[in-house]
C-alpha cells in the first residue's frame, strides 16, 4: 500500500514527501531525482529497492487510490475524477484504473455503492 510506503534514506523519503505533495500535479521524474540529490541511476535503484516501485508506479499508485476514495464517497463524474486525478484523458484513467483494480471506475463505484447499501 502506496500510503505507508517512507523510504529509508534520506533522498528517498524527500523523493516521497515531493510526490505525496504534488502526485495529482504533472510530476517531473527528472525533478524528482534533483531533489533527492542522488544521480539518475541511483535514485531509481534505491527508490525500487526501498518502495517495491518505479517512481512511476508509485505515482499511478497514489492517483489510482485517490481515484477510488472519490468513486466510493463523491458523485463526480467519472471522467473528472480522471482529470483532478493527474489524467487529463479519461479514457487513458480508465484503461489504467483497470489495470491497477481489475475493474472499470464505473464497476468500482457501482461495487462501493452496493457494499455501502449492505452495512
Amino acid at each position: 500500500d502506496s500510503q505507508h510506503i517512507t523510504g529509508h534514506t534520506a533522498s528517498v523519503r524527500q523523493a516521497i514527501r515531493y510526490i505525496r505533495e504534488h502526485f495529482l500535479e504533472n510530476i517531473s521524474i527528472d525533478y524528482v531525482i534533483s531533489i533527492s540529490g542522488l544521480g539518475h541511476s541511483s535514485f531509481h535503484r534505491h527508490f525500487l529497492e526501498e518502495t517495491g516501485m518505479t517512481p512511476c508506479q508509485f505515482i499511478m499508485s497514489l492517483r489510482i487510490e485517490q481515484a477510488k476514495n472519490l468513486l466510493s464517497f463523491t458523485h463526480i463524474p467519472i471522467g473528472e475524477i480522471g482529470a483532478l486525478c493527474g489524467y487529463e484523458d479519461h479514457v487513458y484513467f480508465s484503461r489504467i484504473f483497470r489495470r491497477c483494480t481489475g475493474m472499470s471506475p464505473t464497476a468500482y463505484r457501482k461495487l462501493t455503492e452496493s457494499n455501502a447499501d449492505n452495512r
